[in-house]
């Protein structure tokens, strides 16, 4: 979950609106509560904007407890940064997977971010702060690249289903009709490692039909060029590969097409 909004902010840090289309938190106006996780802890941020020529120079992640220390930082990524072969530009700013802290901040804490980009006079940037939640005491589990891969599935011509709309969650199914993809067998699996290709994307996470409000996500890649991100080697839930697969979520900064999404699987015995 986080923040993403389109604004000309005239060289003046600003506050961010939450993703809109968010079902598992309570938001009001700029501000957002982690509801849906009885003891939110951090794992990971991520920041973001629209024009790399005018990069982050600021941001803030901050709430009434924690007020007088808020998270800070000086960078972040851009769409496109990652138009070289084999980089990966797109590293998380704060990365606690190992210890996720609440840094003293709860499940009804009205969360604000605030940012800077570099101005480009008169003309608006996208903006945005992706989180990495887990709930308190429970371990972030995650592929450390040595996972065994049973299966893996390029999925293409989301077009059928049409547009994301910027700065919102935007749904999609990865097993419809009008899509191409691997056949699985519909059998037990789980989800190791996840790469999604959009030209303007942010982030993206998992909808699980049933039994839980978890939505593991990532990083979205905005080039063909780029590797993949390290929060997107995680481990998810088992399902059935067909009758029970996961919708996808995407967060845009402009309303396009999404290009690909790449999933890794592994059986469960």
């Amino acid at each position: 979950m986080g923040f993403a909004e389109s604004e000309d902010r005239s060289g003046t840090a600003t506050q961010i609106t939450p993703i809109a289309g968010d079902d598992i938190s309570d938001v009001s106006g700029d501000e957002l509560k982690i509801s849906s996780i009885p003891n939110p802890t951090i794992a990971w941020i991520f920041n973001k904007t629209s024009n790399k020529t005018y990069p982050i120079s600021s941001w803030q992640l901050s709430s009434p407890e924690i007020a007088a220390t808020p998270l800070t930082g000086t960078s972040g990524s851009a769409v496109s940064v990652d138009g070289d072969f084999g980089t990966i530009s797109d590293n998380v700013q704060l990365d606690t997977r190992l210890f996720p802290s609440d840094f003293g901040f709860t499940s009804s804490s009205p969360l604000t971010c605030t940012m800077l980009e570099g101005d480009e006079a008169g003309v608006a940037h996208t903006n945005s702060m992706i989180m990495g939640i887990v709930n308190a005491g429970e371990s972030l589990p995650y592929n450390n690249g040595y996972a065994r891969i049973d299966y893996h599935n390029r999925i293409t011509g989301f077009s059928s289903q049409g547009s994301t709309t910027a700065n919102t969650w935007s749904s999609y199914s990865l097993t419809s009709s009008g899509l191409t993809y691997n056949s699985l067998p519909d059998i037990p699996v789980r989800i190791i490692n996840a790469r999604v290709e959009s030209a303007t994307g942010t982030a993206f996470r998992f909808i699980f039909p049933t039994g839980t409000s978890s939505r593991p996500g990532g990083i979205i890649s905005n080039n063909t060029l780029t590797d993949n991100v390290l929060v997107n080697n995680f481990w998810s839930r088992p399902f059935r590969a067909i009758s029970e697969h996961p919708l996808i979520e995407l967060c845009t900064s402009s309303v396009e097409i999404p290009s690909s999404v790449e999933i890794d699987y592994q059986i469960v015995r």
